[in-house]
């Protein structure tokens, strides 16, 4: 640290880390997307990891894993982590169910790598504006760079990094072995007594056990944890919402004969066929929910397509924009968010040298941080960006018959929707990848009516480049507080992609060999594939192929999610604390109740704990939480490996 500016920087080591770490992060995110639509940001995870492996190589004579090295690190592996938002949870799924054709593994990983490109050069192009000029906080690339800071202090100033990184490898351990005991053992859901009168079905009388409506405790560890890094009001209203939709509209509905029952067994979940029709509702409430939320945030729109001068002040001259922490961040200091800093830090400087405001009585101006090492020449983003654009258009036509003129015009609608999803993320660490992409679906399914293909994988291409732009700035964010060279990151951010493109591609095609079959069930609700394929369906089938009630049912989700929507936006703080949320409300239509149970007493449980041990929590629970999701995760993607090569019986996670 006495010498920063001879840190190394661009090594091989650390970019084939990064890229490595994003394939097999990627494994994760595409489980739990599959389970229940939502990823997971997972740079500080790949940082404790590629920092405890370098330092435990160092015994075996290798050089200290640098600072500067460990932040290229995290940046390819966040990127590669990524990977499931180019599709592989929502858009490509969807589109083999609806048309029952399949990519091969080559073309699947061109594709999600090609469109995650195009979010990488729309980030490299954003850079300046965004975090130089504007100063958006993109809250998780400080969080990155403070555990950064502290995990290359000096020995006995590393904050507890080797701590966090026993917690995160034990909680991992012990979700793998757990899982792996769940399958051998075949243990399942537990069933909850008790049952519910579902009215005279074809003239007999009917119940439906607590089962049937999929009431019931999960026995899995992975909902709980990512709960614990949820709020209390998120966990509240899946609760709440699961206890209308599947205990009061589902019986409603199969009584109205709106639905059918599944099996006449108490013991058999009616998920499929019951979430058929329950789908609607909560796909209009989350839609609408998500479209007024970007309505909100207009000024984004504006301000990103027209952005200020270079040298204005960001946020039409107020002072820097702070954002409060995230629950899904780690390391809730009490330092300062980075607003501006009196000088550019030097290349790998500790953190206390760029964090913070300055004094009031300060005699110049704060001046914003800017890039210290090699950035991308506006020649080479010149080229770069033409080279996508007929990339993107191309690899539309080739693989799903979508005129040329229509991908280009697709590709040219992402950079300024991705433009829009950055800013957003920017300001709220919220990025709208659903909204962007049913932006994109309403706008196709209005230009070219029945075309199924072309309405997804348009929006796919839309959903999957504005993910991979917003997570480039948060990456470049970290870069720019700890003295990195943009140009660097821009260079494993496109290996870590690579990474996830071919791993996460793999694992993809070895979960949900057969999605048509597989999806929708109690083993994968695909929450994501079931919003993505619904509007997709509208404007290719019509309003009349909907089923019966559904109709209504769609117009009431969608006007309380309106509703909710404006009231996040419009009540003052203090109140909007009591606002169910939309967007997990309607969610809690189209998985299971039993899932909504165990992210509610998660969301309970970490509560709790940062309340009464907010010491230790601050320290352990995003290491301990994340742990659990990789290790279930890995494990479930290790055990369908193991059925396929050995012909296992049962698929994974049974």
């Amino acid at each position: 640290m006495s010498k920063p500016s001879s840190e190394r920087e661009l090594t091989v080591r650390a970019v084939v880390t990064g890229a490595v770490l994003g394939g097999v992060l990627s494994l994760c995110n595409i489980y739990s997307g599959l389970r229940i639509g939502w990823g997971f940001n997972m740079s500080i995870t790949a940082a404790l990891i590629g920092w405890g492996f370098w330092s435990l190589a160092r015994t075996a004579g290798a050089a200290p894993f640098t600072k500067l090295e460990n932040n290229l690190n995290l940046t390819g592996a966040s990127a590669g982590a990524s990977i499931s938002s180019a599709g592989l949870v929502s858009a490509i799924p969807a589109w083999t169910m609806m048309t029952g054709q399949t990519l091969s593994f080559t073309s699947l990983a061109l594709w999600t790598f090609w469109i995650s490109m195009l979010g990488i050069i729309v980030g490299i192009g954003l850079r300046k504006q965004m975090l130089e000029v504007d100063r958006l906080p993109f809250a998780h690339g400080i969080a990155a760079a403070e555990t950064l800071d502290k995990m290359h202090a000096p020995e006995g100033q590393s904050g507890g990094a080797r701590q966090k990184l026993y917690a995160l490898l034990g909680s991992l351990g012990l979700a793998a072995a757990w899982k792996l005991v769940m399958h051998v053992c075949s243990l399942a859901t537990q069933a909850i007594p008790g049952s519910i009168a579902i009215g005279s079905v074809n003239g007999v009388a009917r119940r439906a056990s607590l089962m049937n409506l999929t009431i019931g405790l999960d026995l899995s560890p992975l909902m709980i944890a990512v709960g614990a890094l949820g709020s209390v009001r998120t966990g509240v209203t899946l609760l709440l919402g699961s206890l209308f939709s599947w205990g009061v509209l589902a019986p409603y509905a199969i009584e109205q004969g709106w639905c059918t029952p599944g099996a006449d067994d108490p013991s058999v979940a009616w998920f499929a066929p019951v979430v058929r029709w329950l789908l609607w509702p909560g796909v209009a409430m989350m839609v609408a929910s998500s479209l007024t939320s970007v309505a909100f945030s207009w000024r984004s729109f504006v301000t990103a397509l027209v952005p200020r001068a270079s040298g204005a002040r960001g946020s039409g001259g107020r002072a820097p924009l702070t954002t409060p922490r995230s629950s899904l961040v780690e390391d809730s200091s009490s330092s300062p968010l980075l607003g501006s800093a009196a000088q550019p830090p030097p290349r790998g400087a500790p953190m206390e040298n760029v964090l913070g405001q300055p004094p009031a009585n300060h005699a110049n101006p704060p001046q914003p941080l800017v890039a210290t090492g090699p950035d991308v020449t506006p020649t080479e983003l010149r080229v770069l960006i033409v080279i996508v654009t007929i990339g993107c258009a191309i690899g539309q036509w080739w693989l799903f018959d979508i005129p040329l003129l229509m991908g280009t015009f697709a590709t040219l609608v992402t950079f300024a929707l991705a433009t829009v999803a950055a800013r957003v993320s920017g300001e709220t660490t919220v990025t709208p990848i659903g909204a962007m992409g049913k932006v994109t679906q309403l706008l196709f399914g209005a230009l070219r009516p029945g075309d199924a293909t072309a309405n997804l994988m348009t929006a796919n291409v839309t959903g999957g480049a504005a993910a991979h732009t917003a997570d480039i700035l948060h990456d470049l964010k970290c870069g720019l507080i700890v003295g990195a060279s943009p140009r660097a990151q821009s260079i494993a951010q496109a290996a870590g992609i690579l990474g996830g493109a071919v791993l996460g591609s793999a694992a993809y095609l070895v979960l949900i060999p057969d999605p048509q079959h597989m999806l929708l069930t109690d083993e994968w609700p695909a929450p994501a594939v079931v919003t993505w394929r619904a509007v997709a369906e509208l404007f290719s089938q019509g309003l009349s192929a909907m089923p019966a009630g559904s109709r209504e049912a769609m117009a009431i989700g969608g006007a309380i999610g309106i509703v909710l929507a404006i009231l996040e936006k419009a009540l003052p703080e203090k109140a909007r604390v009591w606002v169910p949320s939309p967007a997990s409300l309607g969610l809690s239509f189209v998985i299971q109740a039993w899932t909504c149970f165990s992210l509610f007493l998660g969301s309970i449980l970490g509560w709790a704990l940062r309340k009464w041990a907010p010491t230790w929590s601050e320290q352990y629970l995003t290491p301990l939480a994340s742990g659990v999701i990789a290790g279930e995760s890995l494990m479930g993607v290790a055990i369908a490996v193991y059925a396929i090569l050995f012909g296992a019986s049962a698929a994974a996670g049974h």
